[in-house]
């Protein structure tokens, strides 16, 4: 009787201690999740997006993987309606090849993957890309885009996987307590009222109306669409990079030829592609071609098709446009629709056929191309002792080298004039920094009087 009742007191004694423990957790827990809230950023694409995913895991049977590019251009419920599959948009912002690698696993954890659409924009894998677009009160370890991924996937051994591409053993605090990441402002309470006060005005409504030109839609299935259109005001672009030979990095090269390989083990079909984007950004690149080289060296290896919907004839395929374009890179609404079901028509169908729609080379495309100018690009000088005003730098991006000749008129914002270069073949220009106001390019064929070309562009426009 001694004993059955010293059983009885020790299961009270587990019981209560165990009691204990789930209060604490769960307090823990909750105290968690409200610092997650508070300093996290108000952005909640990937909270949506990774939410969206997990309901729908176990049944998709594709996954597009990518970009920005990709979830406001490609619309999964449009291919729903083509393939009679379920299509998800796994697609985030400036997402690296690594993130593309551990993003296709997640989605093949719990999904029978028949087919990977992985797009290839060229800004997320060059060598001196890699290490940029770190949020500057995150650690320096890390992508701040990888590490969103992180803070809202489910735990998993690819999770922890993730964790040890971006970060040592040290970093992980920062990924499992991500307001941790953020600790130079745990005590700034004006930044933690203004947080509380923006959540609540943004709640969680996934339609975001912005200045009056359109609005942002969370659509579903990774989707973000937009009604926003492109104007010709705003063809003013900081050029990002310059693309000699071999651009794309070691390890970005290294998680494509993973992706590939993976695929290929699991039988899983893969098909490479890039979205379509405006000609102002792939010229200021200085020789988009190099890349499209790269990439075809390593799709021939692997015995896989990569279509490059920025060397598409015109003819066969108009998509160029303003009108189906946010900006200079993202497909609106419009476009999205109408490129998602050429895309579909194009990867589903006979590699030979397809030949058809696409030019050999970039540089093809531009020189069998009318003459056209699409803008202005720049990079800002580095300040000094002698010239402490920084200048802008500015090229005009045109698809002929010769053969056109350019007018540079600025208006001022007070309405002041003047002509900074009457009619000539140069190209390049400088400016302050400071100068706003609007440049007026007007252009002519070499020798013909006949105007061809005039753009108005907002000198102050930033994306």
């Amino acid at each position: 009787m001694v004993v059955k009742n010293k059983k009885i007191t020790n299961i009270k004694r587990w019981i209560k201690r165990a009691f204990k423990l789930c209060v604490f957790f769960t307090v823990f827990q909750l105290i968690v999740s409200f610092l997650n809230y508070v300093y996290l950023g108000i952005n909640p694409w990937y909270r949506i997006l990774w939410h969206d995913f997990y309901e729908e895991e176990g049944t998709i049977d594709n996954v597009c993987l990518g970009s920005s590019h990709v979830y406001y251009g490609i619309n999964p419920k449009v291919l729903d309606s083509m393939n009679n599959q379920v299509n998800f948009n796994l697609a985030t912002a400036l997402q690296t090849m690594d993130g593309s690698y551990y993003l296709l696993k997640e989605a093949d954890r719990k999904n029978k993957l028949s087919h990977v659409y992985l797009e290839l924009y060229y800004l997320c894998s060059v060598k001196d890309n890699f290490n940029e677009d770190i949020d500057p009160i995150c650690t320096e370890k890390g992508y701040f885009n990888n590490w969103q991924n992180v803070a809202y996937m489910k735990n998993s051994f690819n999770r922890l996987s993730y964790m040890n591409s971006i970060g040592d053993i040290e970093d992980y605090t920062d990924f499992f307590f991500p307001f941790t990441r953020y600790r130079g402002y745990l005590d700034d309470w004006d930044f933690v009222k203004r947080q509380i006060s923006e959540k609540k005005e943004k709640g969680d409504d996934r339609k975001d109306y912005t200045d009056g030109n359109g609005y942002y839609e969370f659509a579903g299935q990774g989707h973000f669409l937009s009604t926003r259109v492109f104007s010709d005001e705003q063809r003013i672009l900081e050029q990002a990079r310059i693309l000699n030979k071999n651009p794309m990095g070691e390890t970005s090269e290294k998680y494509l030829r993973k992706i590939i390989s993976y695929c290929q083990e699991k039988g899983i079909s893969i098909t490479l592609f890039m979205t379509p984007i405006d000609e102002l950004e792939l010229i200021s690149t200085g020789d988009y071609d190099n890349y499209v080289k790269q990439i075809e060296k390593i799709t021939e290896e692997y015995g896989v098709s990569c279509f490059d919907f920025n060397l598409l004839k015109e003819d066969e395929f108009s998509i160029h446009q303003n009108e189906y374009f946010i900006d200079v890179e993202h497909l609106n609404e419009q476009g999205a629709n109408k490129f998602t079901s050429f895309f579909y028509s194009v990867v589903s169908g006979d590699i030979k056929d397809s030949e058809k729609y696409f030019y050999s080379s970039y540089k093809e495309k531009l020189e069998k191309s009318e003459p056209e100018i699409y803008g202005i690009y720049y990079r800002d000088s580095v300040a000094s002792g002698e010239n402490p005003e920084q200048i802008r730098n500015f090229s005009i991006a045109a698809n002929r080298d010769k053969g056109i000749e350019y007018q540079i008129v600025i208006i001022s914002d007070n309405g002041e004039k003047y002509v900074l270069q009457d009619f000539k073949e140069n190209k390049e220009f400088e400016l302050p920094i400071s100068e706003q106001g609007t440049c007026v390019i007007v252009s002519r064929k070499t020798g013909d009087r006949k105007v061809m070309q005039t753009l108005k562009i907002d000198l102050s426009y930033e994306r």
